[in-house]
């Protein structure tokens, strides 16, 4: 673990000199609000960063005890000052297998990150009961094409649901809307935000919307803590940035491939 303050390093080269380059970028690429929230969810002070979009992703890699590279350490190794921060892979290892996966060794880290989310997607799937399960179902087919954005990003049926599950917990605490029934609710807020994004094709505007709103996403699946499974203690908010991570990224490749089909 670091031992030094990471918000006084250079980010970008301690991102390549320990192996963490593509979380950095990531995370830079994220929209502040999406940094502070997963902040908040693991506990990290971005202060030090003075708003610098680097530093702030950097403290969220590499803050001792709360940084993603410390909560992928175990006691022991913790202990041993030889063995160096975690790099991206070994926090994704981690990471999975503590909830089951075991991945590929030849495996890149993107699709490291896939496996993951659908992993986390699959435990809050497994937690949520029949009316839920129906309910987003109804979102689902209420609005076609935010169903077809979600798909386009190549998320499995699972990982739809866990976007809608949170889609759908932040639509009912929503205000201006009238509709009391929840399904009815979320379709409701889906459909007036996606009217906010102007005259884009759907599928754009759909994804844009998942983009700006995954801080609030990442919120809503804080809360979605499985129960059912035997999770080592405290390792939640790990999984939750890493899918809100991996939910950026798919986003931001999904936008950019629909753009160039626009061109």
């Amino acid at each position: 673990m670091p031992t030094v303050n990471p918000a006084f390093r250079d980010p970008i080269s301690e991102a390549r000199t320990q192996g963490a380059h593509r979380p950095l970028a990531l995370l830079a690429t994220m929209t502040a609000e999406g940094r502070r929230e997963i902040a908040s969810i693991l506990g990290v002070d971005l202060a030090l960063a003075h708003g610098d979009r680097f530093g702030e992703a950097w403290l969220l890699i590499a803050t001792p005890v709360k940084g993603l590279q410390a909560r992928s350490e175990g006691v022991i190794r913790a202990m041993i000052p030889l063995a160096g921060p975690r790099n991206w892979w070994e926090i994704l290892l981690v990471a999975g297998n503590r909830i089951g996966l075991d991945p590929y060794p030849g495996l890149s880290e993107a699709d490291v990150e896939r496996m993951h989310f659908e992993r986390v997607a699959t435990l809050v799937a497994d937690e949520l009961d029949h009316s839920e399960h129906a309910e987003l179902e109804a979102i689902s087919l209420g609005v076609p094409a935010f169903r077809d954005a979600l798909a386009r990003l190549g998320l499995p049926e699972v990982g739809r649901l866990f976007v809608l599950a949170a889609i759908y917990r932040i639509a009912r605490v929503a205000g201006g809307l009238v509709e009391v029934d929840p399904s009815a609710r979320t379709v409701a807020f889906l459909r007036r935000e996606l009217d906010r994004g102007g005259i884009l094709p759907s599928i754009s505007r759909s994804l844009r919307l998942v983009q700006h709103h995954v801080p609030v996403i990442a919120a809503a699946w804080g809360a979605m803590i499985p129960v059912r499974v035997a999770l080592p203690s405290g390792s939640w908010p790990s999984h939750v940035a890493l899918a809100a991570i991996f939910l950026h990224a798919a986003v931001e490749d999904g936008q950019e491939e629909v753009d160039q089909l626009r061109q």
